[in-house]
């Protein structure tokens, strides 16, 4: 996902006053940078091998397998917000706008991830402290009714 890529240059150049968005002290900076990859090569990889063959390849169901991997995934993130408010820590970075994309795609879908209280909490954190979150609530309702309306009745 070049988001990725491109979030943590234009806070470096541009948000010298945002720096909390994304840290310059090294120990901070390499947690928000792991979460992002996480994101990119664990959440939302798992999401997209769910959604790519249901969107793409006609699947109207979903493996036990990618399932499990799935929770397997929003799990790790139930641990990274035990240590904080925020996914990368006490602070809110851009690691945080990078999970909530994935994660409010995935609830659009109609995935239910009441079990997973830490998300759910942080969700409702994001919702109240985010700028510009409704930005993101047109595109993850357009993926969601995407996918679900090819999956049959409770798959998910």
């Amino acid at each position: 996902m070049f988001s990725h890529v491109i979030a943590p240059y234009l806070v470096t150049v541009y948000g010298k006053h945002m720096q909390s968005l994304y840290p310059s002290e090294p120990r901070e900076k390499a947690i928000v940078d792991q979460r992002l990859y996480f994101d990119v090569g664990t959440l939302y990889a798992r999401i997209r091998a769910i959604a790519f063959p249901v969107l793409f390849l006609g699947e109207t169901t979903v493996s036990e397998d990618k399932k499990k991997s799935l929770e397997e995934a929003l799990d790790w993130v139930d641990l990274f917000l035990k240590d904080g408010s925020w996914v990368a820590g006490s602070n809110l970075t851009i690691a945080d706008t990078a999970f909530y994309a994935s994660i409010t795609g995935l609830v659009a879908t109609g995935y239910d991830i009441k079990k997973h209280s830490p998300i759910v909490s942080w969700l409702e954190r994001c919702k109240k402290e985010m700028k510009g979150v409704e930005e993101n609530e047109e595109g993850a309702k357009l993926f969601g009714n995407a996918v679900s309306s090819k999956l049959k009745p409770g798959e998910l």
